[in-house]
């Protein structure tokens, strides 16, 4: 067996603490192509992958059963997007002040609905402005009928929104007095309307997570 580099040493011997703020600056693409490097770096880096790419903790901000939650979007082949999305991926905490986003087709709405009422939550209204090109609908089963359903959406893909709240307690009241999952119903498949409709018709501007952004909760400290 080779001897450790100086580099395997150090992270041999150091406490996880330090590991994290290494790896807490470097890309991740950089980190992957790292573990590859040796199997200590392999060790330690899948320690650090399971704190900061933590699912189930970073969904806990909403749903106290966050398993249950990730199989009702595979049920219903829904997926994540919007700042959350973007914040996960970027090894930050949930921020309560901003809504969970999930992209569904029809068929899939139904039953996220109801999981998410199951969990405290209650449907806002949105309110009516003939500007939108989704107009809000009273009846889920109803969208097949409507006019942005038999039109594909519009140019934005969307068929309709639906707002949910429910009060928050405890340390993230501190931040937020609720927290939000909006239900995006679309016309194809969720994650080619992300790629062809969603994110890539947004400037970069718009899609940039600060670090510095007080709102967040924070990960574990590893």
């Amino acid at each position: 067996m080779s001897p450790l580099s100086p580099f395997e040493r150090f992270l041999a011997s150091s406490q996880i603490t330090l590991h994290a703020k290494l790896f807490d600056r470097m890309p991740a693409g950089d980190l992957m192509r790292l573990s590859k490097t040796s199997t200590v770096l392999r060790e330690v880096m899948e320690i650090y992958q399971q704190k900061r790419w933590n699912i189930d903790r970073f969904l806990g901000c909403w749903f106290w059963d966050s398993g249950t939650f990730r199989a009702t979007l595979a049920r219903t082949g829904a997926v994540i997007s919007g700042s959350q999305a973007l914040r996960f991926m970027d090894r930050l905490g949930p921020s309560p002040r901003s809504d969970l986003d999930i992209i569904t087709r029809v068929g899939g709405v139904l039953a996220l609905t109801r999981y998410v009422e199951s969990h405290g939550y209650t449907r806002v209204e949105r309110p009516r402005n003939p500007n939108e090109d989704y107009p809000l609908i009273a009846d889920v089963l109803s969208m097949t009928t409507s006019n942005n359903f038999c039109v594909g959406g519009g140019t934005d893909g969307i068929i309709d929104i639906f707002d949910f709240e429910r009060p928050t307690s405890g340390d993230i009241s501190r931040f937020s007095p609720v927290l939000k999952v909006q239900i995006i119903a679309v016309a194809q498949n969720p994650v080619h309307h992300l790629i062809y409709t969603y994110h890539s018709s947004k400037p970069p501007s718009t899609t940039k997570v600060q670090r510095s952004d007080p709102y967040h909760l924070p990960f574990v400290e590893l």
